[in-house]
């Protein structure tokens, strides 16, 4: 396989410590919970709320502006701690943002993947076993008969639609000024 030489390196010598790469196969193991849990905070504004405050916030100040039930909160908080998105101040019981929810919320390219995989992926990819055996998207069943999604694509549902072609557009709109060069 060629490869660059950058990627040589990656993909070709070991780059996590036994402690990093047991963290790393514990986020595969939890990768599903992770996403949605993480994606509920976005969706909630939770993490918005959370990152807007000046001093962090509390879960009863979270219940009472988000509406969700103590219990729901209190759910996404702790999953939120275990994933890294949040921190907590263990003398205050006030819940602020780390590195990780602030990418979460502000990195467009990791935006834009979210809803990509929530909306257009997520149920599908339950079905990936049976599509590498088959050899054709049996995911795709989700949203349609059709060989192709592109085939489907103006009969997706309109969020799905929007994460679609956001996603299509932010990894394929800074190749046009290249291509129309070469033309």
């Amino acid at each position: 396989m060629e490869l660059f030489p950058d990627l040589k390196k990656r993909y070709t010598e070991e780059r996590f410590s036994a402690r990093e790469a047991q963290r790393m196969a514990e986020v595969i193991a939890w990768g599903p919970i992770v996403f949605q849990a993480s994606r509920l905070m976005v969706k909630f504004g939770i993490l918005d709320l959370i990152r807007d405050s000046d001093n962090g916030l509390t879960k009863e100040e979270i219940v009472k502006t988000t509406g969700l039930s103590d219990s729901a909160v209190e759910c996404l908080l702790e999953a939120s701690l275990c994933i890294g998105t949040i921190l907590v101040d263990t003398e205050t019981d006030r819940f602020t943002i780390s590195k990780i929810g602030w990418f979460l919320l502000n990195d467009p390219a990791t935006r834009v993947n979210l809803d990509f995989n929530h909306d257009v992926n997520y149920i599908g990819m339950f079905h990936l076993e049976e599509a590498l055996k088959e050899g054709k998207p049996v995911g795709l069943k989700h949203f349609g008969d059709w060989t192709t999604i592109y085939e489907g694509l103006s009969q997706l549902p309109e969020q799905v639609q929007k994460s679609w072609f956001a996603f299509d557009h932010f990894y394929s709109d800074s190749s046009f000024p290249e291509a129309l060069k070469i033309i």
